[in-house]
């Protein structure tokens, strides 16, 4: 089983919805080739990308779009998409996120 290494929450990382419209993600996967967010407004197709901004960090902003926008309100649910360096593929709830629907692994909200 693959483990993303989280380090201590800080402030900024996550998923943010800008008071402007939008969203900024910001995670820490260390041993990622890629991390993506997916959510209903992607039909849960991980179409995100976030950027690898080094030290194990990924960052994306997701520009604002009306329908959107009403997908990121409070209590949606969205998941994290992870490929390791091995080639093998994860979905992990944001370890920021205020809530998850239930489960360890479930969706965060």
């Amino acid at each position: 089983l693959f483990h993303v290494k989280f380090c201590y929450a800080r402030h900024g990382a996550g998923f943010q919805p800008l008071p402007s419209g939008g969203a900024f993600v910001k995670i820490y996967a260390p041993h990622a080739t890629q991390v993506s967010v997916a959510a209903a407004w992607s039909a849960w197709i991980p179409m995100h990308n976030l950027l690898n901004t080094g030290n194990g960090w990924w960052e994306l902003d997701i520009s604002s779009e009306p329908t959107r926008d009403y997908l990121f309100q409070v209590g949606s649910a969205y998941k994290i998409f992870i490929v390791s360096e091995n080639g093998e593929s994860y979905w992990r709830p944001d370890p920021w996120s205020r809530k998850q629907d239930g489960t360890p692994l479930g969706n965060s909200l």
